[in-house]
């Protein structure tokens, strides 16, 4: 049986310089940084900033729960960055 694909999305106004905050959310390094719940993340593939297919894993903590995503970069533009989870 297929599983539904779901999606989800998030739109957050930040006052600061866009490409600052695109800088920002595009670094690898500073995922911790800017998403509290993150315990722990996994880089798959190679350092540097992210580009279109760039993956990696994610441990949260989401209220009393504690889960991994796999995550891959599927668009990204100077205005717009788009995840799909697996």
């Amino acid at each position: 049986m297929a599983r539904k694909q779901q999606e989800y999305r998030l739109q957050e106004l930040i006052h600061a310089d866009p490409s600052a905050v695109f800088q920002t959310l595009t670094d690898f390094t500073s995922l911790r940084r800017f998403v509290p719940n993150i315990i722990q993340t996994h880089r798959e593939g190679p350092e540097g900033p992210f580009v279109v297919g760039s993956q990696w894993q994610e441990t949260r903590n989401l209220l009393f729960l504690r889960g991994s995503l796999h995550l891959e970069v599927t668009e990204l533009q100077p205005s717009r960055v788009q995840l799909a989870v697996r």
